[in-house]
């Protein structure tokens, strides 16, 4: 008999992971974005333990193009101390839209995360400052700094340049793809049509649901492209600073 675990926090936990990774190619010719390894180990599996040290061991993974290779690898979560089951994507849904076909659900929360993001974020901080705000919706942000390398030039309506900033960074709070909502949200889902997790944050915001953002600490790299990849391999190996 498989052991039965609760959440230490009451969430239902959704690991989206069914993308097809069409900018990490040709890695991902033959194998899911989630099973990539970063330092000799999947970035699902980076995650499902990070999540697993708060508690959180009943987990789902949304998977779709090429997901029978996540169900062989992860199975029923048994080896990594945890109970996995699998929301199936038979056509595309967009990140989010699968979790809009469940109606049964244990939580009334539901934390949902990108399947490539590697992060040490602290969860239970993120829960309970949701909580206390008694939000409908919360997006984690992330605060990227980007350097531009060229002069910025702020010039007035007559062409008069009054400031010149030499190679300026410019830091912006942005998506960092973990969502913490009431499971109302999904009211917002449509049915049968593809749905993403900023459209869901853009309707929350347009029909009044109170959305806040909670910036989050530690690291965090969103593996997207081929070059992120490097970056994380690069700071699991400790050669970049995270």
């Amino acid at each position: 008999m498989l052991p039965v675990y609760d959440n230490r926090l009451p969430l239902n936990v959704v690991i989206m992971a069914g993308g097809q990774g069409k900018r990490l190619r040709p890695l991902t010719n033959d194998t899911p974005k989630a099973l990539l390894e970063v330092g000799n180990k999947p970035i699902a599996e980076r995650l499902v333990g990070h999540l697993n040290s708060f508690g959180l061991k009943n987990l789902c993974f949304s998977v779709g193009h090429l997901g029978e290779k996540i169900k062989t690898y992860f199975g029923d979560g048994t080896v990594l101390g945890v109970n996995i089951r699998y929301l199936n994507e038979y056509q595309p849904l967009g990140s989010i839209g699968i979790i809009g076909h469940q109606s049964e659900w244990t939580h009334e929360q539901f934390l949902v995360i990108n399947g490539d993001l590697l992060t040490n974020f602290d969860v239970e901080r993120f829960y309970n400052q949701f909580k206390q705000s008694n939000a409908d919706l919360a997006v984690a942000t992330y605060n990227y700094s980007l350097e531009i390398p060229w002069g910025i030039l702020e010039v007035s309506e007559t062409g008069n340049v009054k400031r010149i900033r030499e190679k300026p960074t410019i830091s912006r709070q942005i998506n960092a793809g973990i969502y913490l909502f009431k499971q109302k949200m999904l009211n917002l889902f449509p049915p049968n049509e593809p749905y993403e997790g900023w459209q869901m944050l853009k309707d929350a915001i347009e029909q009044n649901y109170h959305v806040i953002a909670l910036p989050i600490e530690g690291y965090w790299v969103d593996i997207g492209n081929l070059s992120d990849f490097e970056r994380a391999q690069q700071m699991i190996f400790g050669s970049v600073k995270a």
